[in-house]
């Protein structure tokens, strides 16, 4: 009884961090590997992780990108579409996927999203649609699967096309196909948080020989990867998995997250994930870069696993809404007979501040979300999309892991007896 007693003592001590980095080996280890091959920016690591997405999703072509909001200005490009021309959009999205619509010269057409669902709502798309309507983007949000269904029916009777959003979505399946299938073409994405961490970077996927022809000629004029970015995206790696790892993040950086979060209401982690959301009238030149061997090769490494890794989220996450159930949060909601990526873990809460000071009192950290609602930035333009507003003033991610985490149940559970 006293062994088991101060095992759960000594457990409730570690706290849980918003972050679970999982790439299995150190990523500064693997690009000193590469860098005694020589095989850093070229290398047949590309092709075979091309490949392997390749069979993984079943389609016939994948080509490795800078990004993901690269890939979906490439996609856009090479699918014809004109300054002028028109995108339809959901409403709750990253700011850089408009943001790439107006540096092509593109009007983004915002459509209010679904709120049980975050996705796009497909009763919406007809009415947003005019005779300059060249594609819908359908975003798969937090990793779980849009209606594409729905709104593959809308835009086959207006003959227009689908562009798949799966930035968030790698490994979600959609009556039994992959996310990244339904479109004319679809953008991924390796950033950081992503189910695959490549340290930045995305891919196309699609059926389409024209397109993939011409975004290899587009992707042909960019530069090679800068060797010491890499090296500056490798550090930062291992220091965001040093800072959270249980001894350093509960004994170090956790007293000062719960200290200005109390004081100021603010979280310092946040800042350091901020993205600064402005109006470019063009592409910056650092966007302008290939896919480098390196990164290749961590993804590799990680496509390996990533239906077990996913399986293991869905399977935390069903503990987790069954404790959460019974507390005042909204979820997110899959539709029939999908399975998610599990990208992130969003709740929603009428009263975000008070949830926020809940769980850092319980001992979790969690982010604020980086989706906003594009339709009333102002950058854009502005339209009324009253759930997407919704969604942003109520929305927090909770943390998320590919593994049973019995301190972090208990502290949920906890979490709901404050409520």
């Amino acid at each position: 009884m006293f062994k088991t007693r101060n095992y759960k003592k000594f457990m409730l001590f570690w706290k849980v961090p918003r972050y679970e980095f999982r790439y299995p080996k150190s990523p500064l280890a693997t690009l000193l590997g590469c860098a005694m091959r020589r095989k850093v920016v070229d290398g047949e690591e590309i092709n075979t992780f091309e490949n392997a997405l390749s069979r993984y999703l079943g389609v016939r072509h994948v080509l490795l990108t800078p990004s993901g909001r690269m890939a979906f200005y490439l996609i856009m490009k090479a699918m014809g579409i004109e300054p002028g021309d028109e995108v339809i959009l959901p409403a709750f999205t990253f700011p850089a996927i408009p943001n790439m619509c107006h540096i092509a010269g593109v009007k983004s057409v915002f459509v209010d999203v679904n709120i049980h669902t975050l996705n796009i709502d497909p009763s919406l798309v007809e009415d947003a649609i005019s005779s300059r309507t060249k594609a819908v983007v359908v975003n798969h949000m937090f990793g779980e699967p849009a209606d594409v269904g729905a709104i593959s029916d809308i835009c086959k009777k207006h003959n227009i096309d689908i562009i798949e959003d799966c930035a968030h979505a790698l490994g979600s399946e959609y009556m039994g196909r992959k996310t990244g299938t339904f479109g004319k073409a679809s953008l991924f994405s390796f950033s950081m948080t992503k189910n695959i961490n490549t340290l930045g970077g995305g891919f196309i996927a699609t059926d389409e020989d024209v397109i993939i022809e011409r975004v290899k000629t587009e992707l042909s004029r960019y530069k090679p990867p800068n060797r010491l970015e890499l090296l500056r995206r490798a550090i930062k790696f291992e220091y965001l998995r040093m800072i959270t790892s249980k001894p350093f993040f509960s004994l170090l950086i956790f007293p000062l997250i719960r200290r200005r979060r109390l004081a100021e209401g603010t979280n310092m982690l946040d800042e350091a994930d901020s993205y600064e959301h402005k109006l470019m009238d063009g592409l910056p030149e650092e966007c302008k870069t290939r896919f480098s061997n390196y990164q290749a090769v961590m993804g590799i490494e990680q496509l390996k696993r990533i239906d077990d890794y996913i399986d293991a989220r869905n399977r935390s996450a069903a503990l987790m809404r069954k404790i959460l159930g019974q507390g005042d949060m909204g979820f997110q909601h899959g539709l029939p007979g999908s399975k998610s990526a599990l990208q992130s873990f969003p709740v929603m809460s009428r009263n975000k501040e008070s949830l926020a000071t809940r769980l850092v009192m319980s001992g979790i950290d969690f982010r604020e979300t980086d989706m906003r609602n594009c339709a009333a930035m102002g950058l854009f333009g502005k339209k009324a999309c009253p759930n997407a507003e919704r969604v942003e003033d109520s929305i927090i991610y909770l943390p998320i892991f590919g593994r049973h985490n019995s301190s972090y149940m208990r502290r949920l559970r906890n979490l709901v007896n404050r409520t």
